[in-house]
This record gives structure tokens, C-alpha cells and sequence, in this order.
């Protein structure tokens, strides 16, 4: 879903349509760009991570300043 919709940004980008999403990184794909987004803001936001796969809640975790986010396959990050 995040693709499309960060697809849809891109397309409408003078509007403010798709802004409703915070940004989000699909790994392994997008673990540098996390990595870099991460270390410019010095760690102090906090991001969740979870399964890409219905998991029903399992495997869901709150990423803080001292976490350190192994790059894993199949897993979201917002």
C-alpha cells in the first residue's frame, strides 16, 4: 500500500491530497535511506517497525534513540 501511495505522491505533488502518511521505509529496499534519515535528525524520533505480512500484532516494535534496527527483509518502518 505505502508504494502506491508514495506513487501518488509523486504524481500529485502540488497538492496535498496524499500527505496523510508519515514517511515510510519497506526494508530491505529502503534500509539505507532509514539509515541516513535517522542519523540526520540524531536519532530523536521514534519510528515503529513491523512485519509487512499480517502478523496480528506479533512481531510489532517501537524503534527509540538507543535501538539498534538490523536490516531485515519483509518488514515496514514508519
Amino acid at each position: 500500500m505505502w508504494k502506491n501511495i508514495q506513487r501518488a505522491q509523486k504524481i500529485f505533488s502540488g497538492t496535498n491530497e496524499f500527505n496523510f502518511c508519515p514517511k515510510t521505509y519497506v526494508f530491505p529496499d529502503d534500509y539505507r535511506k532509514f539509515c541516513l534519515e535517522r542519523e540526520s535528525s540524531g536519532s530523536k524520533h521514534m519510528y515503529i517497525m513491523k512485519p509487512c505480512d499480517s502478523s496480528c500484532g506479533k512481531g510489532i516494535k517501537v524503534i527509540g534513540q538507543k535501538t539498534q534496527v538490523n536490516k531485515k527483509a519483509g518488514y515496514v518502518v514508519s
